[in-house]
């Protein structure tokens, strides 16, 4: 079985992340039509949708509570993965694997 070389990976890698970013693109944009046309379609005495602005607060919380989580359970279960990590005589390798797998 004949493997492709690294530039033939790259290119392939580099043409999914662009077709990645034109799906992002078109979701954005779709995501922003669909706002727009239920914003006109709303009836008269129904609230006024919510404001994405004034609620941008719950997303910058939720990140950020995210991102301690995260830290938190990668700090727990390092040490849980290093024992099965390869090249036990290099310290370092552990390390940086363990800190993958956590």
């Amino acid at each position: 079985m004949k493997l492709l070389s690294r530039k033939v990976l790259q290119k392939i890698f580099g043409v999914l992340a662009g077709f990645s970013m034109l799906l992002l693109v078109y979701y954005i944009y779709l995501s922003i039509y669909f706002y727009q046309a239920v914003r006109q379609l709303k009836p008269e005495g129904m609230e006024d949708l919510p404001d994405m602005l004034g609620n941008f607060w719950i997303v910058i919380v939720s990140a950020i509570t995210l991102h301690i989580v995260k830290g938190s359970v990668t700090c727990l279960t390092k040490g849980l993965f290093k024992p099965y990590c390869k090249d036990q005589d290099r310290p370092d390798l552990v390390e940086k694997r363990a800190y993958k797998a956590s």
